[in-house]
């Protein structure tokens, strides 16, 4: 269980694609997958944003992804 990538911030999304060893594809690099992400998001604070409703169990708060500071930021976030 992680943060749902609507809800992810950027160090967030960068820390877990890195951690699991997740790669992009060639022509892609980090930011630009991160960026993706970010540009997902703007789905939420567009003038008129979709309603998300989200139950998020708690081990994705709890599990350390990144930095003590990522964490930090992503759970401000929330």
């Amino acid at each position: 269980m992680f943060v749902p990538g609507l809800l992810q911030v950027p160090a967030y999304t960068a820390a877990l694609i890195t951690g699991l060893g997740l790669r992009p594809p060639d022509a892609t690099s980090l930011e630009a997958v991160v960026g993706a992400r970010q540009q997902r998001q703007r789905l939420l604070t567009r003038p008129r944003p979709v309603r998300l409703h989200v139950l998020l169990d708690e081990s994705a708060i709890l599990r350390r992804v990144g930095t003590p500071g990522v964490m930090a930021r992503q759970l401000e976030h929330l």
